[in-house]
């Protein structure tokens, strides 16, 4: 059984031979597809193919970041499988039948684009950075965030106070330009800065494409 967490799939018309409920992963050719609501044995109805973040139940501890397979019957693994990648993992698993999200990604694609929506993780929450996407700031008083390295170069990820409830500072690994800033304070609604992952030398790290707003330490 998987879950959506968040996010918008790419979906597809599938007639199951037997009755799926909604949730359920179902294999088509070794590709594992996640059933969008009931469907009826021998109907038509919508299964996901690919996109949106799901919690599903892993066979281990698993790190965020790491690929993983549907082991065919309720839980995805590290260990490659003929039952087909399943996609990447943004959440540790704990062990054995813990819960772990899993972004979406059979074909393997995981870079995503900036019209993707990422969630903001809250006050003292770690921004997500698996895939491209955009993230909407909001505060209720002064709140921090932290943001990791890229996943790959070219990704791009968006950054916009929404709703400011009060000041915004992300903390990020590393420095997002030259001058090696890592402190991004957000103060306004409308504040928005764009970033791109790029190597220096043989790091993967951020660089401002545009910035309106923030200020920089």
């Amino acid at each position: 059984m998987a879950t959506l967490k968040h996010g918008s799939p790419v979906m597809a018309d599938h007639t199951p031979s037997s009755a799926v409920t909604g949730g359920d992963v179902v294999d088509i050719g070794n590709v594992p597809t996640i059933a969008h609501s009931d469907i009826a044995a021998d109907a038509i109805g919508a299964v996901a193919i690919a996109g949106g973040v799901y919690t599903l139940l892993g066979d281990a501890v698993i790190a965020a970041g790491k690929r993983v397979w549907y082991d065919g019957t309720s839980k995805v693994s590290e260990t490659p499988n003929g039952a087909g990648h399943f996609g990447i993992t943004v959440s540790a698993c704990t062990g054995d039948d813990a819960e772990v999200d899993v972004y979406h990604a059979p074909d393997g694609d995981i870079r995503g684009s900036v019209a993707d929506i990422i969630t903001d993780p809250g006050d003292a929450g770690a921004i997500p950075v698996v895939t491209s996407g955009s993230v909407g700031l909001v505060s209720a008083g002064a709140e921090t965030r932290t943001l990791a390295i890229p996943t790959f170069a070219g990704q791009m990820l968006s950054l916009g106070m929404t709703t400011d409830g009060g000041d915004i500072v992300i903390t990020a690994a590393v420095g997002v330009n030259q001058t090696g800033n890592t402190s991004l304070t957000f103060a306004d609604a409308g504040d928005h800065l764009l970033l791109m992952g790029v190597y220096e030398a043989a790091a993967l790290v951020w660089r401002i494409v545009a910035n309106d707003g923030i200020a920089l330490a």
